[in-house]
């Protein structure tokens, strides 16, 4: 991460830090999360290339007036948490090292963002509503970010970024819901569990609707959003449950989405020679991974295949996500 982009997310955590300590310690711990997300893992440098993650997740707390206007009045039927992020991340062509990026190709993009999760859990259902604000374009520094990785790895630097989308101010309101298990058992010590998963997307930089599912087996399934990830991934809520041992679970998650916009591909809505090329209408997410819990400390990892988002890209994508999560 750029020197800027740390001190960023150091600056923010402090905020939630201050401003939920009270609440910390008259209830179950916060959850505080860090997520790297690279395509380095596929052994690929091209299109989501990486996503950067740091977030935190309050225990239990009351819900504001506000936030029960923005669940729809869930946030008093359940178990209520509110969550706070901020990310970054990276798109570039196949073709990195070109000065001018072939026609077609994926456009460079950066994009840094904070987001405000409202988090309703009831009887093993989760409700999910994420305001997204940042910035796309130069003032994301993408290309600082990748180059500097690309410099410290020894390899090659991105020569194109001249030609990423140009900077503009972005908003994005989301919904993911997890249905309670529409199957579970339990059999050797062993839990097994199938959700259901849907959600939306609207705004500047993402408008898309998605309908999935997941497929959990560990030695202590609770009730769980899945590992927190970076959207437009089958995202998680970054919350879990502190283990009086150890705990696992392995998962296999699968996710369609129908794309009306997507900013990294599309361009921007204001700017009609902005940087572009033809997208794929519908998209879809395979992943597959992990999470072990010891005590208040987590570690999860995924690996997602995605197929193709856009007419001419070559064949589908991959990537993995490793987080790290810590009661606090």
């Amino acid at each position: 991460m750029s020197r800027f982009a740390f001190t960023l997310a150091l600056s923010f955590l402090a905020g939630i830090a201050g401003a939920s300590g009270g609440a910390r310690a008259e209830r179950e711990a916060g959850t505080l999360s860090f997520t790297v997300e690279n395509d380095v893992f596929a052994g690929s440098d091209r299109h989501y290339t990486s996503g950067l993650r740091v977030a935190y997740v309050t225990g239990a707390v009351a819900p504001t007036q506000l936030e029960q206007f923005i669940t729809g009045g869930r946030a008093s039927e359940g178990t209520f948490r509110r969550g706070l992020a901020a990310s970054q991340t990276l798109y570039t062509p196949e073709y990195y090292l070109r000065e001018t990026p072939y026609d077609h190709e994926h456009p460079y993009a950066g994009n840094i963002f904070g987001e405000y999760a409202a988090l309703t859990e009831k009887d093993g259902r989760f409700d999910l509503v994420t305001i997204e604000v940042g910035v796309i374009g130069p003032w994301a520094l993408g290309e600082e970010t990748q180059n500097w990785f690309h410099r410290t790895m020894g390899a090659y630097e991105a020569n194109g970024w001249a030609h990423q989308i140009d900077n503009e101010v972005t908003a994005n309101l989301a919904y993911d819901w997890k249905g309670a298990p529409i199957l579970s058992g339990r059999a050797g010590g062993i839990d097994v569990e199938i959700t259901p998963t849907a959600g939306a997307s609207l705004g500047t930089v993402a408008v898309n609707a998605r309908v999935g599912g997941m497929l959990r087996i560990g030695n202590s399934l609770q009730p769980n959003f899945g590992p927190a990830r970076i959207r437009p991934s089958l995202t998680g809520s970054g919350q879990f449950t502190r283990a009086k041992d150890v705990d696992w679970f392995a998962f296999v998650g699968v996710q369609g989405r129908a794309v009306a916009h997507d900013i990294f591909l599309d361009g921007s809505l204001f700017d009609e020679d902005s940087p572009s090329t033809p997208k794929n209408t519908y998209v879809g997410d395979i992943q597959s991974g992990f999470a072990i819990t010891w005590g208040g400390t987590q570690l999860s990892w995924t690996y997602v295949h995605r197929t193709e988002r856009f007419e001419a890209q070559n064949g589908a994508d991959g990537f993995g996500a490793l987080t790290l999560s810590f009661k606090m």
